[in-house]
């Protein structure tokens, strides 16, 4: 009797811990003042009919005693009624005008892609253009994306968080060791500064840490764009359907003109990242394949994992091919840590007084992936694509192999050896 008794005195206990629970939580729990503020910047964007703001964007990073800053601006223009849109960037510009949407590499205007325009929502136009979802645009994002915070941060179930003493500014975490910090102009409700901080357990060190910046100008909220803005001059140039087809047109444009071509391959000689010997003359393959970069490069580190690609497929396929990425100017251990980062293994050299970069004209313009057949230059292509680059080299790759003499094997190998004399700096 006394433990039934015992029984029910606690199960009216539990009884009352869980009504007063639940009258405890609203069923709607009302949201964080950094929620809300979430909130009212993602409406404001999602539904202005208009929206057109210049973005500076600034990089810096620091590595130990390395600090490097970049900084480039790009224009954002959105006209969601009329299907419009603008994304002007320093190396390539991307225009919707409602009926076609157009790319333009900015290294040739001879050639543009141009597709039939696709509804205006981010999926759609990832879609059509790849290159978009390469770079995070954090305004392009909450205007046209149905889950940007998810998107921005890389976890499904993103929530906005409180900035410490900043009533305007809300964060969210970031996968793995970072965190988006978001400004809010309390006019408008749009974004001021949207700046991704990395700290060092992702770059390598405790003391270690990137900050990748958005700065933004609002030039037009709600009002008409005028047409000039979605201007496309196609009167000189030549269309083409897809993102791969322009990087092939384009770096074949640039190849063609580049004065190293069919000259012998200047004399290579370098330690690798593990400090051995490596000379060019001892490499057999059909096609060499070399790719000058540096930590600092983005569109490197963007270019080598498609490079890397390209390799493993042209290795399954038994062609005879071989890849060597060149650090320019920067030390082993920077290189090594780089390539852990981008997650490439290709065989790495290192040119820490730039000597081979200064032959193979790479000291300028970086990327710049050199293709030797027969001990001479065949093929160059500078700069990269944000996708689809992969295709571009395994195009030009099968197109070379073609050309392959193999009675002139012994030539090239002297040629090779004895080398192009290194060009004066």
């Amino acid at each position: 009797m006394i433990k039934r008794l015992m029984q029910g005195q606690v199960s009216a206990m539990l009884s009352a811990v869980l009504a007063a629970s639940l009258l405890a939580a609203p069923r709607d729990a009302k949201p964080t003042a950094a929620e809300q503020l979430a909130k009212d910047v993602l409406k404001t964007y999602q539904t202005a009919p208009t929206y057109h703001a210049k973005v500076t964007f600034s990089q810096r990073s620091v590595q130990g005693r390395w600090e490097q800053e970049a900084r480039t601006w790009y224009s954002l223009a959105i006209d969601r009624a009329a299907g419009r849109l603008l994304f002007d960037h320093p190396d390539f510009v991307i225009v919707c005008d409602g009926t076609k949407l157009r790319v333009r590499d900015r290294r040739s205007d001879r050639y543009h892609m141009e597709v039939d325009a696709p509804k205006l929502q981010y999926d759609e136009l990832v879609k059509a253009v790849p290159v978009i979802d390469q770079v995070t645009l954090p305004a392009l994002l909450m205007a046209l994306s149905d889950d940007p915070w998810a998107r921005m941060s890389g976890v499904a179930d993103a929530k906005a968080v409180e900035v410490p003493g900043d009533a305007s500014a809300f964060a969210l975490a970031q996968r793995g060791a970072g965190q988006w910090r978001l400004t809010v102009d309390p006019q408008t409700r749009l974004l001021k500064t949207a700046t991704l901080i990395i700290s060092g357990a992702m770059t390598g060190g405790p003391s270690d840490e990137s900050r990748i910046s958005y700065e933004y100008q609002t030039l037009a909220q709600g009002t008409k764009l005028g047409d000039e803005l979605f201007a496309f001059d196609t009167s000189n140039s030549q269309p083409v359907g897809s993102l791969q087809a322009l990087g092939a047109a384009v770096q074949k444009q640039l190849a063609d003109s580049d004065p190293m071509e069919g000259k012998a391959a200047p004399a290579l000689h370098l330690p690798t990242v593990d400090g051995k010997d490596f000379d060019l003359s001892d490499e057999k393959a059909d096609v060499i394949v070399l790719d000058f970069w540096a930590s600092w490069c983005g569109p490197c580190k963007v270019g080598m994992p498609q490079l890397q690609k390209a390799f493993d497929d042209a290795k399954k396929e038994g062609k005879s091919v071989a890849v060597y990425t060149i650090n320019v100017g920067e030390s082993a251990e920077i290189a090594k840590q780089t390539l852990k980062e981008i997650n490439v293994t290709l065989p790495t050299l290192v040119d820490a007084d730039t000597s081979v970069a200064v032959s193979y004209r790479a000291t300028h313009s970086i990327p710049r992936t050199v293709f030797i057949v027969n001990g001479k230059v065949a093929r160059v292509h500078t700069g990269t694509l944000p996708t689809g680059m992969d295709q571009v080299y395994k195009a030009t790759i099968d197109e070379l192999l073609k050309t392959v003499k193999k009675d002139e094997k012994a030539e090239a190998k002297g040629q090779v050896q004895g080398g192009a004399p290194p060009a004066p700096r």
